[in-house]
């Protein structure tokens, strides 16, 4: 899948969260997203847009401001025309779309680029209105939801189904953590966007026991909003294993998402 620059949508800079929403309409008012996200999570936010654009491929562009007095942060918006070949990433769901879903993405009209940003900081606190921004436009009417940092497309029932509890850890890494692999190790994709080194694992015991156990190290790095040390012990499943840092020479560079790895790469072994 590619843009009309035929490069990958990604953030301007590792820390943030990308979200690409293809919408069935070019464009919706602030008003009536100001409704929905108000009817569905009980609280307020003002969607403001624009036609004054920094950008000529822009349709309009804008913000997210929540009514929360400690609020900070601060969501951007940028409304494009549809994006060729986004049908290519129906391969990319855990819950695929549904037959009817799949023709409304292929006719989708608009693309609404959400830009939030997250680092260590503002982790939780960006999960969280990432969440419900998704779940908010979902409701509006939305295709689905695709997250280029992890290249992974979420299902209006996928989103719906992990955005009920805002608090679930393995919500969180459902969402916004995917994971790669080459013949001998599978990684995380996404924990970059949190200021995280990204965690990997041999194959060898099996595709499906290496993917639920980076998940479950995903879950766990989101929920504290840090990295575990290089050297501890990790409990996962009836194993013990060790994590270790893996220098960058020894790296893989990943190919979909090169940001990935940003912040460093860790390595579970059997110590």
């Amino acid at each position: 899948m590619t843009e009309q620059t035929s490069t990958a949508p990604t953030a301007s800079t590792p820390d943030h969260i990308v979200l690409l929403i293809p919408c069935p309409w070019k464009t919706m008012s602030s008003d009536a997203l100001d409704e929905i996200f108000a009817e569905h999570w009980q609280e307020l936010a003002h969607f403001t847009l624009s036609e004054e654009v920094t950008d000529d491929d822009f349709l309009l562009q804008g913000s997210v401001t929540f009514d929360t007095a400690s609020e900070i942060v601060e969501p951007l918006i940028y409304v494009e025309p549809p994006l060729e070949g986004i049908e290519n990433s129906l391969t990319m769901s855990i819950d695929p779309l549904t037959h009817a879903e799949a023709l409304l993405l292929q006719q989708h009209q608009s693309i609404w680029r959400i830009v939030i940003p997250a680092g260590q900081k503002l982790g939780r606190r960006a999960i969280k209105r990432a969440s419900q921004l998704m779940a908010t436009f979902i409701e509006a009417g939305a295709i689905a939801v695709f997250a280029p940092g992890i290249m992974r497309l979420h299902s209006p029932r996928f989103v719906r189904k992990e955005t009920m509890d805002l608090y679930n850890p393995q919500g969180m890494a459902n969402l916004f953590v995917g994971a790669w692999h080459d013949d001998q190790w599978m990684r995380t994709r996404g924990l970059t966007a949190f200021e995280l080194p990204e965690v990997e694992i041999s194959v060898q015991g099996g595709m499906n026991s290496a993917y639920f156990n980076l998940m479950d190290m995903a879950a766990n790095m989101l929920m504290q909003m840090r990295a575990f040390p290089s050297g501890s012990e990790i409990q996962m499943g009836h194993k013990i294993m060790k994590l270790t840092s893996v220098s960058d020479e020894h790296q893989h560079t990943d190919q979909e998402v090169p940001s990935n790895g940003y912040y460093g790469v860790q390595r579970l072994i059997s110590p």
